[in-house]
């Protein structure tokens, strides 16, 4: 099984009502790396969870606190909660959250949100998906458009939003059936993906991609992409892209319409100018390329695939950020190599554990908690230079909703 249909059927699999799966959701997940908990993939169940516990303003708020007890164990011998000093009283981490306005931003300072104006009120809540400067953001509806089985259509395109970061307010990118993930290779920008008809086989059709302003102005004419591969992202004048069938993920370029480089491996993620992939072999390394100089590091995390670690980059590119094999998280300087390995961050299988930079920083962000049953949330920072984290645990619900389910600004 190809890495392409790995993460389509991840991302069905993961979508926990029995209605279908929007298309847009189901795209989107092509070649993004899913998470352990099912509640941070695609999922209108956990959107209406949201949207109910997560209100304009929270009525109820029970403040993080400091967290810097010695760590419980759980029968994997690994601990199931992060370790490290309190944080700092005051310290606000913004969540991206979806809300029955529509989206709001959540302080975890204060335990109160502010609404995002611009976006139309949706039962089913928002998705959003990250782009230099801000997100993505599209009504979830949770409508079915697929006649049979629900990843053999691409459903109807959907209104897109772009809300940069802080702002209350969202402008119109314009209609699609879905953005590419990190879809730019600069602020301003995002990448739209569109289908002749809702009922197209994303496999067996070509798809239109075309370069907008976040302000919902065309920047260059409409380009069709090779049959069967679906954008996953611009890195500088290229284009990731990945197919549904069998075929190689590309380095493309959208001028010539050729491939510059084939990468037959299983991209994790990106950053502007860098690709991070695994490959299908318990002795190799995870490796990241350069794209605009075509160098490739090695990094010493073996059996990625595999172990299915978490990985994300700066928004820079940077930094990587990396969950070992034994869960250790760690963050590696894509230009020298050097791996930071962090204390305190070695979590059990049976917790999640989401992986974020804030903003355009360098300060990773950790979200943590039980995958199922009772139990506190956790988040966390860590900047460059820190010997430790700085912890803040809550069992307020509202709180652990917004962690769980929302997306670090």
């Amino acid at each position: 099984m190809t890495d392409i249909e790995d993460r389509l059927r991840a991302a069905m699999h993961a979508a926990v009502d029995e209605e279908e799966a929007s298309a847009t959701a189901l795209m989107s997940g092509v070649m993004r790396r899913q998470r352990t908990h099912t509640i941070r993939v695609v999922s209108v169940a956990a959107l209406l969870l949201v949207a109910i516990a997560a209100p304009a303003t929270f009525a109820a708020h029970g403040a993080l606190t400091g967290s810097n007890s010695k760590p419980l164990t759980n029968q994997s011998g690994l601990p199931a909660r992060l370790h490290g000093l309190p944080m700092p009283a005051g310290t606000d981490i913004p969540l991206l959250i979806t809300a029955p306005t529509g989206a709001a931003w959540y302080s975890t300072a204060t335990g109160r949100s502010r609404s995002i104006a611009g976006l139309p009120a949706s039962q089913g809540g928002y998705q959003f998906g990250r782009l230099p400067g801000g997100w993505w953001a599209y009504a979830n509806r949770g409508h079915g458009s697929c006649p049979s089985v629900r990843y053999e259509c691409v459903g109807a395109q959907e209104e897109y939003y772009f809300i940069a970061t802080g702002s209350l307010r969202a402008t119109q990118i314009g209609r699609a059936n879905t953005v590419a993930a990190k879809a730019a290779a600069q602020a301003g920008q995002a990448w739209l993906v569109r289908y002749p008809n809702s009922r197209d086989n994303p496999a067996a059709t070509a798809a239109s991609v075309q370069l907008f302003t976040t302000a919902g102005q065309a920047l260059g004419p409409p380009i069709q992409l090779p049959v069967g591969y679906a954008l996953y992202s611009a890195i500088g004048s290229y284009l990731l892209i990945g197919s549904y069938n069998d075929q190689p993920t590309l380095l493309w370029d959208p001028t010539t319409r050729q491939a510059v480089r084939d990468l037959s491996v299983y991209v994790l993620d990106n950053g502007p100018d860098q690709v991070a992939w695994a490959q299908d072999c318990r002795t190799c390394q995870l490796g990241v390329l350069t794209v605009s100089t075509g160098k490739i590091l090695s990094i010493p995390v073996l059996n990625s695939h595999a172990n299915s670690p978490n990985e994300t980059f700066s928004e820079d590119g940077k930094l990587l950020a990396v969950q070992l094999p034994n869960r250790q998280v760690a963050v590696v300087d894509t230009a020298t190599g050097q791996m930071t390995k962090l204390a305190g961050t070695s979590l059990s299988p049976a917790d999640f554990v989401y992986l974020d930079w804030q903003g355009s920083t360098h300060r990773l962000i950790i979200r943590a908690g039980p995958n199922t049953g009772p139990g506190p949330n956790q988040i966390a920072y860590w900047q460059p230079g820190a010997k430790s984290l700085h912890v803040a645990t809550t069992s307020n619900a509202s709180e652990m909703s917004a962690i769980e389910t929302g997306t670090v600004g």
